[in-house]
């Protein structure tokens, strides 16, 4: 596990078009990366605000990450350590503008063993499909108490009643398409709206490595794959950990960590766009306006619906923490960055 982590959120103000940090919320905001400029110049979203921490309900003295929405925006999915046991858990709330309520543990998997706050599974990186009805998640298959979390593959989860969140019956292995010897982590489901094609993007380590490249591989409405997964060139660079693809749902905008050259920490949030799902991914830009400076690293991005919402992991040094009204021992937070539609 990588330290102390929350979730915050940030929003999109204005009308207009998208693993530690050190920048303090009074510093000149950073301009955006080129690339969002020019797919903002519609005037479609606003640009992104500053962090908002999800408060104490939702980030506990422990490690969140892994954030996920369902798709009615009323049930937030996200990976912890916290009391209760390491696994994916999820808060519901009854409305978009209500408070979210105590998270509860879901048991998708057996327990792989007992730790120090609980019976421990390896999951995580959860992820949900338009409908609902599939929950894509990692899974460590073989995890022991001295093996954490071990080494990965993806796994499908399905439910009948998209608005509960405890009926996903027993999830399988997503198959030897996207699963296998390597390490395969952080799914991202897409069902873009040009063509109607499905997609699965996620991350798989490098022969010999711990560092991750970009794969995408072509799924059905059931989450079955279609063939095997092909590498992303476009948004991998050998030699980088490139990880933690997330997509807007129209599939022109994909954000991912990385800790490629010119980013602003040891790991930033970088950006490509594309005119249409048929155009190959324009080179990523580091998304600056949301990264923080020098020497810090945002991970493990999330996007939701039109890119409306940006999840992100963040370690904020403590002055940043402080000025949130954080507790000051606590080493990172999950944020989330939104963006307002602009009216037509």
């Amino acid at each position: 596990m990588r330290g102390f982590l929350s979730l915050w959120v940030i929003s999109l103000i204005g009308a207009g078009c998208p693993t530690d940090s050190t920048s303090a919320p009074s510093a000149p905001q950073r301009r955006m990366a080129p690339a969002f400029q020019a797919a903002y110049a519609d005037g479609q979203f606003s640009s992104w605000s500053e962090p908002v921490n999800l408060g104490p309900v939702i980030n506990s003295d422990g490690l969140e990450q892994d954030p996920a929405l369902s798709p009615d925006e009323l049930g937030l999915y996200f990976a912890s350590d916290r009391p209760g046991g390491y696994g994916i858990w999820v808060s519901h709330r009854d409305c978009r503008n209500c408070t979210w309520q105590t998270p509860v543990k879901l048991q998708l998997v057996p327990d792989d063993f007992v730790g120090g706050l609980g019976p421990t599974q390896a999951v995580g990186a959860p992820t949900l499909s338009p409908g609902g009805h599939l929950l894509f998640f990692s899974r460590g298959v073989d995890c022991s108490a001295t093996h954490f979390p071990g080494t990965n593959d993806i796994f499908v989860a399905r439910r009948a009643n998209p608005k509960d969140d405890f009926d996903w019956g027993a999830p399988v292995p997503v198959g030897p398409d996207v699963n296998t010897p390597a390490n395969e982590d952080h799914p991202a489901y897409l069902q873009n709206a040009e063509n109607g094609a499905i997609n699965l993007y996620f991350c798989r380590t490098e022969p010999g490595s711990t560092r991750f490249d970009i794969y995408a591989a072509a799924v059905t409405h059931d989450g079955d794959t279609r063939g095997p997964a092909a590498f992303v060139s476009e948004l991998s660079l050998p030699g980088f950990n490139d990880a933690a693809p997330t997509l807007r749902s129209d599939g022109r905008e994909l954000v991912f960590q990385s800790n490629r050259l010119g980013g602003l920490g040891r790991a930033d949030l970088w950006a490509p766009t594309r005119q249409s799902v048929d155009d190959p991914w324009s080179a990523p830009e580091n998304l600056g306006v949301v990264n923080g400076s020098s020497g810090g690293a945002a991970a493990e991005p999330f996007a939701q619906r039109a890119n409306a919402v940006l999840r992100i992991r963040s370690r904020r040094r403590i002055r940043w923490h402080r000025h949130l009204d954080v507790h000051p021992r606590r080493e990172g937070r999950w944020a989330a960055v939104t963006r307002s539609p602009r009216a037509r």
